[in-house]
């Protein structure tokens, strides 16, 4: 059983619209540098990102490559050499990679996440919280080739787990007391969901396991 209250919570504002992506190449002079602003949005129109993005740099021309986070205010500024580079903004869970061209026109890049917020909070039922440490562990939807889920986040908290995710469907499994509990959650671009989620019954629990096991799963 799962208690979902999904609260809302919209970026986008009147006057902060589409980013201003890099130009194409021009007749760039080789070994000529030019100052290059990057930063990233949660979801186009949302203003950039304060904190806690780590962006790399890579050439594709050579082997340059550097990895900064970006500073309390405004975008990361450096200086880049003229030629193509990828660039890839890690926010949390979201992870996005894109190819630029640095030749001194619209040296710019807004980076979009397509990325939303969800709050998970384990409960024994309505208005009944769930005391003491629980391990999140945030998988993704699909299986990869191998038939399993790739892991895309565990924490161990002792409070509501507030995290950044690419739009889609994961699973999340909260783990308390020997007891793990699992469902499906959505994550939209640019909207805060919190999912409370009801903690399984001990009985019910082992009976699980119990018919997983003689199906050769682990529980």
């Amino acid at each position: 059983m799962l208690f979902v209250s999904r609260v809302t919570r919209y970026f986008l504002s009147a006057g902060l619209l589409a980013a201003v992506s890099f130009a194409g190449h021009s007749a760039a002079v080789a070994g000529e540098t030019h100052r290059v602003r990057i930063d990233a949005e949660v979801v186009t129109g949302a203003g950039p990102i304060r904190d806690g993005v780590e962006y790399t740099i890579e050439s594709l021309d050579g082997d340059y490559r550097e990895t900064t986070t970006s500073e309390p205010v405004g975008p990361i500024q450096l200086d880049l050499v003229a030629g193509r580079y990828a660039v890839t903004a890690v926010y949390e869970t979201a992870v996005v990679r894109e190819h630029i061209v640095v030749d001194g026109i619209d040296d710019y890049l807004t980076i979009n996440l397509n990325a939303g917020w969800v709050e998970l909070d384990l409960i024994h039922g309505v208005g009944r919280a769930v005391r003491g440490e629980t391990v999140w562990v945030v998988e993704s939807y699909g299986r990869m080739a191998n038939g399993k889920r790739k892991q895309m986040h565990e924490a161990t908290s002792t409070e509501p787990l507030q995290l950044a995710l690419p739009a889609g469907w994961f699973v999340v499994t909260a783990q308390h007391g020997g007891v793990a509990t699992k469902h499906t959650i959505e994550v939209t671009a640019g909207v805060t969901y919190t999912y409370d989620i009801v903690k399984k019954q001990v009985a019910q629990a082992k009976k699980n396991c119990a018919q997983a096991s003689q199906t050769g799963q682990t529980c």
